[in-house]
């Protein structure tokens, strides 16, 4: 099988030796896994610093971009929502019916105009 080498270096390396009989002990190690992956990003986006900068001149805001959307990639390889699923499987997942949203829109709806009225 073939993954992306942040997921094999996130996932294979740190996730093996988590303790999965104890759930807070595990959610404890998730949590120092996910803290120490993101410093390793952040120190290995300090390489490439310049070489944005100087692509995306003026912006000053470069280095924040980079970190944030590696952040954003880590958080998703840990909800699993990087993986490719495929059209069919992702086109079955989009109209699945999702019965507590629909539950939720109707009581607000409900509910907002009472909220209104007493404003």
């Amino acid at each position: 099988a073939c993954a992306p080498f942040r997921r094999l270096s996130l996932c294979n390396k740190n996730f093996q030796n988590m303790n999965s009989k104890d759930s807070s002990k595990a959610k404890n190690d998730l949590l120092v896994d996910v803290c120490l992956a993101a410093n390793y990003e952040a120190q290995s986006l300090e390489k490439y610093r310049e070489q944005y900068d100087a692509l995306y001149e003026g912006s000053g805001h470069t280095t924040c971009t980079a970190l944030a959307r590696s952040f954003a990639d880590i958080g998703d390889i840990v909800r699993g929502k990087d993986l490719y699923l495929g059209k069919k499987k992702k086109n079955q997942i989009e109209t699945k019916p999702k019965p507590k949203k629909n539950h939720l829109k109707k009581n607000l709806k409900n509910f907002s105009p009472k909220i209104f009225k007493n404003l």
